[in-house]
């Protein structure tokens, strides 16, 4: 049941997102991400990837971690093992917490890298 109500608020989250991009004829780099969450939380990972891209194009900051975490999340969702891999080493140089570790630490694993997964790992328990 909380999954379903989830996926709803995540739709009219979409929907009301979608209506103030289209009127107020701009899109800045929150109200993307914003986007990009909404179709990741309905699943629509195709759409959250370009939607993330897009916000890469609106960044000042080439190399936000955040956003590299969410589409390692989202091309790991995809089985795009390599591209998601690729996304969490470059987050987890720039940014150390937690939630990016354990990304990383399940994408190294996927790859059958588990030196390197056994070391993310032991970083995470410090």
């Amino acid at each position: 049941m909380l999954r379903i109500f989830a996926w709803i608020w995540n739709l009219i989250t979409l929907i009301y997102l979608l209506f103030v991009s289209w009127k107020s004829g701009s899109e800045d780099r929150s109200l993307r991400i914003s986007k990009a969450d909404c179709y990741s939380g309905l699943g629509w990972y195709v759409s959250a990837a370009l939607a993330y891209h897009k916000a890469f194009e609106l960044s000042d900051e080439p190399d936000d971690p955040e956003l590299h975490a969410k589409l390692g999340w989202v091309y790991g969702r995809l089985d795009m093992d390599e591209k998601s891999l690729r996304h969490y080493r470059i987050a987890y140089e720039k940014n150390k917490s937690p939630e990016i570790g354990i990304g990383l630490a399940f994408a190294e694993h996927i790859m059958g890298n588990i030196d390197e997964f056994r070391n993310v790992w032991a970083q995470l328990k410090r």
